[in-house]
This record gives structure tokens, sequence and C-alpha cells, in this order.
């Protein structure tokens, strides 16, 4: 990988890292991870949530404005101290590392269940990782260029399967509207906020990465936005075509959704498969960005720039094999929802409190 200062691209890229990067596999679960606390109401949790999603771009960003030329890694220590920043630094390497291993192994399963039912899942896994390691390998503007030619691959197979449930939809099932009191969305807010693992790595350590880093927020909230609106969708349409009973007992809640959707005499019947390419293309671009974090902020912070491209493809290979600890998919499905309750401290806590101490301490260009 070259270095950062010689890849300065457009900041209207983002809007494309963020939508590809964030949006995989995930978004089939969230809703029955936002019902089984929310109920009927998870549409609230997630209406409520977008607005302080919105709120933590203005947050992250304001935070990467104090030093517009280094990234979280390079001012890690200027924040919090050594002692403090060294845990910080060495817990984020692991959440990374964690979020890796999930999320291949959550692929292989998938696409065992799915597709390749006699492909031993060693062989897709490796292919996986292999491409994401090629792919960063050659830095940080390859990467943006391939998210925004996926861009379209996978948006509009998304939205255009999430408006053909709308005719589906029953809106009684969202009826009576705080049934169980506000507690309860606010629980559901809490699991809405964890899928948004990658969020922070693209915006504190791709900042200096685009030249006019100081026109960044208008195109992140607008990339932020077409995922609230997808996960919006694809919550409302959860609830309003299975109803909050079968989607507690449903392990993905938006491919079942789609199942219902009928055209008579059109030549498709099975819509989910429309969402193959889109899941592909998400789960890749997720995990190449993750490989990305923990590769680029592990060579930097140790000064092993030499060795960058070695330690991309040991960490890709060691993903695959680490993966062997878990037994079955039902233990990824457990360790993840756990996982994904981490993720409020390293995406959003973290972030806010660098950010108030920075305030308070007069660290960084304090011109924000």
């Amino acid at each position: 990988m070259r270095e950062h200062v010689k890849e300065t691209i457009d900041p209207k890229v983002i809007a494309s890292i963020l939508m590809v990067g964030i949006v995989e596999f995930e978004i089939f679960t969230i809703p029955r991870k936002i019902v089984e606390v929310a109920g009927r109401d998870a549409w609230l949790s997630v209406l409520l949530g977008g607005v302080i999603l919105f709120a933590v771009v203005f947050m992250l960003i304001a935070l990467a404005k104090r030093f517009p030329q280094r990234n979280m890694f390079e001012y890690a220590f200027d924040v919090w101290g050594k002692p403090l920043g060294w845990i910080i630094i060495i817990g984020t390497f692991l959440y990374w590392a964690v979020f890796l291993v999930m999320a291949l192994n959550e692929f292989s399963w998938i696409n065992q269940i799915l597709f390749l039912r006699n492909v031993p899942v060693i062989i897709p896994k490796l292919l996986m990782a292999l491409g994401a390691a090629a792919l960063i390998s050659y830095g940080f503007a390859v990467l943006a260029r391939f998210s925004q030619l996926m861009l379209f691959f996978m948006i509009i197979p998304f939205l255009g399967v999430f408006i053909l449930t709308l005719p589906n939809i029953y809106w009684g099932n969202f009826f009576p509207v705080l049934e169980n009191g506000f507690i309860p969305v606010l629980e559901g807010i809490i699991y809405f906020m964890s899928i948004f693992q990658c969020m922070t790595g693209i915006i504190l350590i791709f900042y200096p990465f685009f030249n006019r880093s100081a026109s960044l927020l208008k195109p992140a909230l607008f990339g932020m936005g077409v995922i609230f609106v997808l996960t919006m969708l694809e919550t409302v349409g959860a609830i309003g075509v299975l109803g909050i009973e079968n989607i507690n007992e449903s392990a993905w809640p938006g491919v079942d959704t789609i199942t219902v959707i009928e055209l008579p005499g059109f030549p498709v019947e099975r819509f989910e498969l429309w969402l193959t390419l889109p899941w592909i293309i998400g789960i890749f671009a997720t995990w190449a960005l993750t490989l990305y974090f923990l590769t680029y902020g592990f060579t930097q912070v140790f000064h092993l720039t030499a060795q960058r491209k070695a330690i991309i493809y040991m960490a890709a290979v060691g993903a695959c094999f680490f993966g062997y600890i878990i037994p079955n998919y039902s233990y990824v499905i457990m360790i993840r929802d756990i996982f994904s309750l981490s993720s409020i401290v390293f995406v959003f806590i973290l972030p806010a409190l660098a950010l108030l101490i920075c305030t308070l301490m007069k660290k960084g260009d304090s011109r924000v």
C-alpha cells in the first residue's frame, strides 16, 4: 500500500464507501434483534436511531477535523496518553479481528446453506479473504473506486425487492403503538446502532485521504441517509409482512419477507435470489474495509511499512482458519449478537469521549 498522502480523492466518494461498506448481510437479520426487545415498535427504534446516527456523523467529522492530516491511530496518544492509548488501540485491533472472523464464518455458513451445499466451506472463505487482500494491497484509492463501481449493483436490487414487498404489508401489525412503553424502544435503538461497525473507521481513518476534506459532511450524511432508508424499509417490511411472532422465529427476517412477493405471469418466482449479488458485494466490501482497518492500523502503529502486503495476506488467511474454533452457525449468531453490542463502545462511546477530551483540553485544531 502506498502512503495515504499520495492517494487523496474527491470527498463525494465517501458516500459510496459508506453505503457499500456498511450494508451487508446483517441488514437481513437486524429486524429480529430489534423486534426481540422493542416488539411492534421496532420501526420507532430505527426512526429515532436514525436521528442519533446523523448526530454521530457530525461528531465523528468534528473529531477528524481537529487532526485533518492524521488518522485515529496517529493522534490516539495525543488524546488518550500513552498507557490508555495503547489499551484502546489494542482493543480496537481485537474488535476488528473478531469481526473479521465472525463475518467470514457467517458468509461461509450462509453460502453453504443457500448455494454450495457440497463445497467445503474453506474454499469460498479463502476466495473471499484472498480477493479482499488483493484489493486492499493496492491502497485506499482502489478500494474507493471499487465501492463506486459496485454501488448500483448493490443498492438498486435492495430498493427494488423492498418496494415490491410494500403491497403485502398488513398495517395492523404496527398497532397499538408503544404498547409496552418507551423503554423497549430505547433498547431497540442500541441494537440498531450496533450495525454500523465500519462507520468510525471509514471517517476517522480515511479522513486524511480526501482532498477538500472540509466538504466531507454532506456526502457522509447522504450515504448514511441511504443506509437509514434501507434499514427502515427492511424493518417496516418485516413487521408488516411477517408480524412480530414470525420475526422472532426467523433467522433471516429480511429474506423471509421477500419470499411473499408474487407477480402473476412474471418469469421470476424466487425474488430473494435477486439479493444474491448485493449480499456478496456487501460482505466482500465490508470484509475488505475491516481488513484494511486492521492491517493498515497495525503496520502504522508498529512501523512495519515494508511488510504491509505480507501482513495483509497473513491476516486474511488467519481469519479463515481462526473461524474453525466456532462449531456451528448457531454459535455464529449468538456470538455476533453479543459482539454487536461492543460496537457501541468502539463506534460511538470512545469517539464521543475523544471529542470531549479534545474540546476540554483544547487538543488539535479547535476551529471546527
